[in-house]
């Protein structure tokens, strides 16, 4: 993993005090996840590789989905209304508007994404006392491990190294001025 900053500690205090919140806010994050890579297959249906990596990953979002889901019905939560995230938003600002720029930093970016979420699933699970919630998130975290490389991989199929390689440092640290000034909250992101 890149990430050039580490998620605070406070985080994992704060997400440990509000897991419900957490909970939910995992299930509307992998909703979003696997409406974004169908989106993306979608737009870029003349690139076999990644509408194949985007099947296996919507497919694969949609299973968590599932199983935050079950989760959250055994806790007996629901759903909140979709909000805004910070984090995402702030990220896609620095999306090219070039056509094939685009596509490099809507992968790169997806890639830092999931390297965030993967780091902060295995905080979590690291942090919970033993039970069933430790281990559905230390589950969540190891399937999650493969995420960030499968977007990175996919750039280097489309892209020279050297593109990906400037590209994804550039990124890299947009992203971690984004986690040092964005406010903690009991979110994935």
């Amino acid at each position: 993993m890149d990430l050039r900053v580490a998620t605070d500690a406070k985080w994992v205090d704060l997400v440990l005090n509000n897991i419900d919140r957490f909970i939910i806010d995992h299930a509307q994050t992998k909703r979003k996840s696997a409406h974004a890579a169908m989106s993306m297959l979608t737009y870029y249906p003349d690139k076999q590789n990644l509408v194949k990596s985007m099947l296996t990953f919507s497919v694969e979002e949609l299973q968590y989905f599932q199983r935050v889901m079950h989760l959250m019905h055994q806790r007996d939560l629901t759903l909140l209304p979709d909000e805004q995230t910070p984090y995402i938003n702030l990220l896609c600002q620095h999306l090219r508007p070039q056509h094939d720029e685009y596509f490099l930093d809507q992968l790169l970016i997806t890639s830092i994404i999931e390297a965030r979420s993967h780091e902060r699933f295995s905080l979590i699970a690291a942090a919970l006392g033993e039970g069933d919630l430790k281990d559905f998130y230390q589950s969540i975290a190891q399937e999650e491990a493969h995420h960030s490389s499968l977007f990175a991989n996919l750039a280097l199929h489309y892209f020279s190294h050297e593109a990906v390689t400037i590209r994804r440092a550039q990124l890299f640290t947009a992203e971690a001025e984004l986690i040092k000034n964005l406010p903690i909250k009991a979110c994935v992101h």
